[in-house]
Protein backbone atom coordinates (compact mmCIF):
# COMPACT_ATOMS: atom_id res chain seq x y z
CA UNK A 1 0.00 0.00 0.00
CA UNK A 2 1.36 3.70 -1.08
CA UNK A 3 1.75 6.73 1.61
CA UNK A 4 -0.48 9.19 1.23
CA UNK A 5 1.49 12.01 -0.19
CA UNK A 6 2.59 15.20 2.30
CA UNK A 7 2.38 18.94 1.04
CA UNK A 8 5.96 18.44 0.31
CA UNK A 9 5.04 15.85 -2.68
CA UNK A 10 3.04 18.94 -4.39
CA UNK A 11 4.26 22.01 -3.27
CA UNK A 12 7.91 23.62 -3.07
CA UNK A 13 9.05 25.57 -0.60
CA UNK A 14 11.57 27.23 -3.08
CA UNK A 15 11.58 28.59 -6.34
CA UNK A 16 7.57 29.11 -6.35
CA UNK A 17 7.05 31.29 -9.11
CA UNK A 18 4.35 34.04 -8.75
CA UNK A 19 1.68 35.74 -10.89
CA UNK A 20 1.35 32.65 -13.00
CA UNK A 21 -1.85 32.40 -15.14
CA UNK A 22 -4.21 30.09 -14.69
CA UNK A 23 -2.75 28.15 -17.63
CA UNK A 24 0.81 28.47 -16.32
CA UNK A 25 -0.57 26.71 -13.35
CA UNK A 26 -2.39 23.83 -14.51
CA UNK A 27 0.61 22.87 -16.94
CA UNK A 28 2.55 23.02 -13.29
CA UNK A 29 -0.22 20.74 -12.16
CA UNK A 30 -0.36 18.17 -15.28
CA UNK A 31 3.74 18.03 -14.64
CA UNK A 32 3.68 17.48 -10.53
CA UNK A 33 0.71 15.20 -10.37
CA UNK A 34 2.16 13.30 -13.44
CA UNK A 35 5.14 12.61 -11.25
CA UNK A 36 2.95 9.73 -9.43
CA UNK A 37 0.31 9.55 -11.96
CA UNK A 38 2.55 9.24 -15.07
CA UNK A 39 -0.18 6.81 -16.56
CA UNK A 40 -3.01 9.36 -16.27
CA UNK A 41 -1.26 12.11 -17.07
CA UNK A 42 -0.33 10.67 -20.03
CA UNK A 43 -3.72 9.70 -21.63
CA UNK A 44 -4.98 13.20 -20.04
CA UNK A 45 -2.63 14.69 -22.46
CA UNK A 46 -4.10 12.21 -24.89
CA UNK A 47 -7.86 13.51 -24.60
CA UNK A 48 -9.39 16.57 -25.21
CA UNK A 49 -9.25 18.37 -22.14
CA UNK A 50 -5.48 17.86 -21.87
CA UNK A 51 -4.96 19.04 -25.22
CA UNK A 52 -7.04 22.07 -24.86
CA UNK A 53 -5.60 22.62 -21.60
CA UNK A 54 -1.42 22.24 -22.09
CA UNK A 55 -1.46 22.15 -25.76
CA UNK A 56 -3.19 25.17 -27.15
CA UNK A 57 -3.37 27.63 -23.62
CA UNK A 58 -7.53 27.03 -23.29
CA UNK A 59 -7.85 28.95 -19.99
CA UNK A 60 -11.26 27.34 -20.09
CA UNK A 61 -10.37 23.29 -19.99
CA UNK A 62 -9.92 21.28 -17.01
CA UNK A 63 -6.57 20.60 -15.50
CA UNK A 64 -6.14 17.89 -12.56
CA UNK A 65 -7.66 19.67 -10.37
CA UNK A 66 -10.76 21.23 -11.81
CA UNK A 67 -12.14 17.21 -11.67
CA UNK A 68 -10.18 16.11 -8.86
CA UNK A 69 -9.57 18.93 -6.79
CA UNK A 70 -6.66 20.31 -5.06
CA UNK A 71 -6.35 18.92 -1.40
CA UNK A 72 -8.44 15.96 -1.68
CA UNK A 73 -7.46 14.35 -4.54
CA UNK A 74 -10.78 12.44 -5.09
CA UNK A 75 -10.78 9.49 -7.31
CA UNK A 76 -14.13 10.03 -9.91
CA UNK A 77 -15.39 5.93 -9.40
CA UNK A 78 -17.87 6.79 -7.85
CA UNK A 79 -20.98 8.35 -10.19
CA UNK A 80 -22.45 10.73 -7.94
CA UNK A 81 -18.55 12.03 -7.63
CA UNK A 82 -17.79 12.00 -11.11
CA UNK A 83 -21.14 13.81 -11.93
CA UNK A 84 -20.24 16.54 -9.10
CA UNK A 85 -17.17 17.10 -10.63
CA UNK A 86 -18.31 16.92 -14.38
CA UNK A 87 -21.16 20.09 -13.55
CA UNK A 88 -18.52 21.93 -12.58
CA UNK A 89 -18.11 22.78 -16.29
CA UNK A 90 -20.99 21.11 -18.50
CA UNK A 91 -23.85 22.52 -16.05
CA UNK A 92 -26.16 20.43 -18.18
CA UNK A 93 -24.68 16.98 -17.70
CA UNK A 94 -26.03 13.94 -16.74
CA UNK A 95 -25.15 10.74 -15.47
CA UNK A 96 -24.23 9.95 -19.04
CA UNK A 97 -21.71 12.04 -19.08
CA UNK A 98 -19.73 9.88 -16.27
CA UNK A 99 -19.31 7.00 -19.34
CA UNK A 100 -17.02 9.50 -20.84
CA UNK A 101 -13.40 7.81 -20.58
CA UNK A 102 -10.89 10.72 -19.63
CA UNK A 103 -8.32 8.30 -18.53
CA UNK A 104 -7.94 5.80 -21.36
CA UNK A 105 -6.08 3.00 -18.97
CA UNK A 106 -7.87 -0.28 -17.42
CA UNK A 107 -5.55 0.54 -14.12
CA UNK A 108 -7.73 3.40 -12.99
CA UNK A 109 -11.40 1.19 -13.71
CA UNK A 110 -12.86 -0.80 -10.88
CA UNK A 111 -12.69 -4.28 -11.35
CA UNK A 112 -16.03 -4.70 -12.25
CA UNK A 113 -16.61 -2.30 -14.57
CA UNK A 114 -16.66 -4.36 -17.43
CA UNK A 115 -18.34 -2.06 -19.80
CA UNK A 116 -15.71 0.74 -19.52
CA UNK A 117 -13.00 -2.06 -19.70
CA UNK A 118 -14.61 -2.95 -23.16
CA UNK A 119 -14.79 0.21 -24.09
CA UNK A 120 -11.14 0.82 -23.57
CA UNK A 121 -10.48 -2.37 -25.52
CA UNK A 122 -12.08 -1.15 -28.60
CA UNK A 123 -10.53 1.84 -28.51
CA UNK A 124 -7.18 1.03 -27.89
CA UNK A 125 -7.95 -1.59 -31.21
CA UNK A 126 -9.87 1.96 -33.17
CA UNK A 127 -6.70 4.08 -32.91
CA UNK A 128 -3.99 1.26 -33.50
CA UNK A 129 -6.37 0.13 -37.03
CA UNK A 130 -6.52 3.94 -37.63
CA UNK A 131 -2.86 4.48 -37.75
CA UNK A 132 -2.55 1.44 -40.06
CA UNK A 133 -4.92 3.01 -42.34
CA UNK A 134 -3.41 6.77 -41.80
CA UNK A 135 0.28 5.02 -42.38
CA UNK A 136 -0.82 3.27 -45.74
CA UNK A 137 -3.36 5.85 -46.91
CA UNK A 138 0.09 8.80 -46.14
CA UNK A 139 2.66 5.95 -47.88
CA UNK A 140 0.41 5.06 -50.93
CA UNK A 141 0.36 8.57 -52.01
CA UNK A 142 4.25 9.28 -51.06
CA UNK A 143 5.00 6.14 -53.09
CA UNK A 144 2.43 7.21 -56.08
CA UNK A 145 3.92 10.42 -56.06
CA UNK A 146 7.83 9.39 -56.58
CA UNK A 147 6.55 7.22 -59.11
CA UNK A 148 4.94 9.87 -61.12
CA UNK A 149 7.93 12.18 -60.78
CA UNK A 150 10.14 9.21 -61.61
CA UNK A 151 7.79 8.35 -64.79
CA UNK A 152 7.53 12.35 -65.86
CA UNK A 153 11.65 12.36 -65.22
CA UNK A 154 12.12 9.39 -68.17
CA UNK A 155 10.20 10.73 -69.59
CA UNK A 156 12.15 14.12 -70.26
CA UNK A 157 15.36 12.23 -70.50
CA UNK A 158 13.91 10.24 -73.32
CA UNK A 159 13.12 13.15 -74.99
CA UNK A 160 16.68 15.14 -74.86
CA UNK A 161 18.56 11.83 -76.11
Amino acid sequence: RKKAPTCGNCHSGHYVKGHLSRVEIGREMVSVCGTCHPAQAATYLDNYHGKAAVNLGDKNAAFCTDCHGAHHCRSLKEKKVALAACKRCHLAATENFTQVIIHNTTRDLAENDRRKRAHVALIRVVTVLMTILVLLVVGFFYGHSFIWILRELHEKLRKHQ
